[in-house]
């Protein structure tokens, strides 16, 4: 267990270190005309631990009941506090 949540905090500090380098002018730009924005794809990347492990303890998961529509990042702060809460 020990070995899983070293691998974890390294995941955590690579990610952190990833995020601090999307320029914040920059969170509405889009890779592709169909792509989410760059603040959407910097928020999904920070939520994702978080989104796992609550997958991970329910009981089942109905897809056509989630809400899949990507969030939109106020500024970098706010995907920062995404991803320490995550």
């Amino acid at each position: 267990m020990e070995a899983l949540l070293n691998e974890l905090r390294q995941e955590a500090e690579a990610t952190r270190s990833l995020l601090e380098r999307v320029p914040e002018e920059r969170l509405g730009w889009k890779p592709h005309p169909k792509s989410m924005t760059l603040g959407q794809l910097a928020l999904h990347v920070a939520t994702i631990p978080g989104d796992l492990s609550r997958l991970a303890q329910l009981e089942e998961f109905d897809a056509s009941n989630a809400n899949f529509e990507p969030a939109v990042p106020e500024s970098k702060a706010a995907i920062n506090t995404a991803l320490k809460k995550s």
